[in-house]
């Protein structure tokens, strides 16, 4: 589930380029949908984190699935922006992708008191999954089908296959109860949850739109330096892939007490991958690969480890709420990286501003982090 809604989440960049030639548009308004997408994805986690910790998570899922299929359909039959982003933010970001990220990775928590950091971490990876499939195969339908047609197979493929997944969450975990009864006998501190809650928020806000800058745009960019749509989808595909080794090798080091030291590890291997990334461009494929593989594993490794930390600072009644509004943010950040790589591509002729502007943006959530979480000390959940 959290595969294929990533998948539909990023059809657009994927598709940048034949979609930009059929109809007309430039970078940036292409890029402005995706942006949309984000900050519908954020915004509608809000709500559906709330209603998580409530109601059947079933429900949700099946919604979920019927707004990303409808979604695609309607993009698919898109003339203007104006319908391109109803379609993508409103159904595939703020009801599809809102679902199936932080309210899932909440929902899943509750179904563990041992090993949490890694289902945490295998519910997270669906993206790094969907990220070594999604690309190339509907990259490559666009090229015998065309782009129209090979959204709406996806389309289609994903309202059966995340309808019959959801069937799942049909029985409600028992550990949630007894968490609850945990929470109200041992409360927390209040101001210290908040103050580690709104730290790591401002980490996630840097590093991701400095992350973004690079995702929404990496096809792009590799077409750009001569790469076949197929190799370039690929790099997407390496990138996204690398991102599944550290994200459940990120999980385990949570369970053992090392979440703060893997998230600043993870965090420093992002900049150096837009550093590889922004050398290589235009003279080398290898150092663009090697800097895909790097921002890959940096990627992969942040996010296990920032859910664990709100997660071990919030009881399980409220963890859909809390998890999905540090997503909030994060989807605000993808979207602004988003933009902010389209903008500067139209405006300097190429990639390389936005390059730049990601490495400074993620360097600084690593020296954030050295300050921010220094205090903190790495117990296990």
């Amino acid at each position: 589930m959290t595969s294929l809604s990533f998948g539909a989440a990023t059809f657009v960049p994927i598709l940048m380029r034949p979609m930009g030639e059929d109809l007309g548009w430039d970078r940036a308004t292409l890029s402005l949908g995706h942006s949309l997408a984000m900050v519908a994805a954020g915004t509608g986690g809000l709500a559906i984190g709330y209603l998580s910790d409530r109601v059947n998570f079933t429900i949700l899922c099946v919604v979920a699935a019927l707004a990303i299929s409808g979604g695609l359909l309607l993009c698919a039959q898109a003339t203007t922006p104006f319908e391109l982003y109803a379609g993508y933010a409103l159904l595939v970001g703020a009801v599809g992708q809102a679902t199936f990220f932080g309210p899932i990775t909440a929902i899943v928590s509750h179904w563990f008191d041992r090993n949490r950091g890694v289902a945490m971490a295998i519910v997270l990876s669906g993206q790094s999954v969907g990220g070594l499939v999604v690309p190339v195969a509907l990259r490559n339908l666009a090229v015998w089908w065309g782009w129209r047609d090979a959204v709406i197979a996806y389309g289609l493929f994903c309202l059966v296959t995340i309808g019959l997944a959801s069937l799942v969450f049909c029985r409600r975990p028992g550990v949630l109860e007894m968490e609850k009864r945990i929470a109200a006998e041992s409360p927390k501190d209040a101001q210290d949850q908040l103050r580690i809650f709104w730290g790591l928020v401002f980490m996630l806000v840097l590093v991701n739109s400095g992350t973004f800058i690079i995702i929404a745009h990496l096809v792009a960019l590799a077409e750009e330096q001569g790469f076949s749509p197929s190799l370039a989808s690929g790099l997407l595909t390496v990138l996204l892939g690398s991102s599944l080794i550290s994200r459940l090798m990120s999980g385990g080091w949570a369970d053992r007490g090392n979440a703060i030291p893997s998230l600043l590890a993870c965090t420093f291997l992002i900049p150096l991958g837009g550093a590889l990334l922004l050398f290589g461009s235009g003279s080398s494929a290898l150092l663009i690969a090697g800097g895909c593989v790097t921002i890959g594993l940096g990627y992969g490794g942040v996010f296990p480890a920032y859910v664990h930390l709100v997660r071990k600072a919030f009881s399980g009644a409220v963890a859909g709420t809390s998890i999905s509004v540090m997503f909030f943010f994060a989807f605000l950040a993808a979207a602004v990286g988003s933009w902010i790589g389209g903008v500067t591509r139209d405006l300097y002729g190429g990639y390389e501003v936005a390059l730049s502007i990601s490495i400074t943006l993620s360097a600084t959530s690593f020296l954030a982090g050295m300050l921010i979480l220094r205090r903190q000390s790495p117990s296990p959940t």
